[in-house]
């Protein structure tokens, strides 16, 4: 998932959320219903919550880095087929927040109506607990309007659902950009989780819990969250670009 904001003017702001969906997971028939709700905070204190319409596709937009020939042979196109799919979902509305402040931040625990927006079971660096653990994920995106009303955050242009090749060097980028000018930089940080089953606005303050092992005696973490080769494991402050070699 990812989640944005573009000034629109005055105090408003539109709010995006993107959820890429596993076609071959039971959960993404509920993505085309889904009504998520964006948690509104000024500082610590909670100001209000509001909620997002899906947007055109909302059958969803195939974004699977797949050869051509493959692209309607993945589970988007059938469940008898054996090669993963992906859509992109796009949720979004405006908001209006009250005046100036340092500390504005938009929240999204997860919530979506329907269905709890959560990371793939089958994940293997993340300890799950069960549903009501780990697998729900939240985001927070930050806004300081007292400069600059009209500022917006930065996107990403990468969809998050690329495929690797096993024991072969592989890069990954983000490729953020700022409609501002502003200089970007990158930085990992333990996934946090969301608030199931509970559909409310207070934040749990919790992070995902990592387990395995990176390399030879350095355990899965936020800064070397993945199982890869000896030495392989590099990343970009610059850039955000992540290299490694996965095993």
């Amino acid at each position: 998932m990812d989640m944005y904001y573009t000034y629109v003017s005055g105090n408003t702001y539109n709010v995006n959320l993107v959820a890429y969906g596993d076609c071959g997971n039971p959960s993404f028939a509920f993505l085309p219903t889904a009504v998520p709700t964006i948690c509104v905070y000024n500082g610590a204190t909670y100001v209000g919550s509001f909620t997002l319409t899906l947007q055109a596709p909302t059958s969803g937009l195939f974004c699977a880095p797949v050869c051509a020939a493959d692209t309607n042979l993945t589970t988007c196109t059938s469940l008898a087929f054996t090669i993963a799919g992906y859509k992109k979902f796009v949720y979004s509305a405006n908001y209006t927040i009250s005046g100036p402040s340092h500390n504005w931040r938009f929240v999204f625990l997860g919530d979506m109506l329907t269905v709890f927006a959560g990371r793939s079971i089958s994940t293997t660096n993340i300890l799950f607990t069960g549903f009501a653990g780990s697998s729900v994920m939240s985001l927070e995106d930050t806004l300081d309007n007292t400069y600059h009303v009209d500022n917006s955050s930065p996107i990403l242009n990468t969809a998050p659902a690329p495929f690797f090749c096993l024991n072969e060097p592989n890069n990954y980028t983000p490729n953020g950009s700022d409609a501002d000018g502003d200089s970007l930089s990158y930085f990992l940080v333990a996934g946090k989780m969301g608030n199931y089953p509970v559909a409310s606005c207070t934040p749990p303050g919790t992070t995902a819990p990592w387990t395995g092992t990176a390399w030879t005696g350095q355990p899965i973490s936020d800064t070397t969250p993945l199982q890869v080769s000896v030495g392989s494991w590099a990343f970009s402050h610059a850039t955000g670009t992540l290299r490694s070699r996965p095993t």
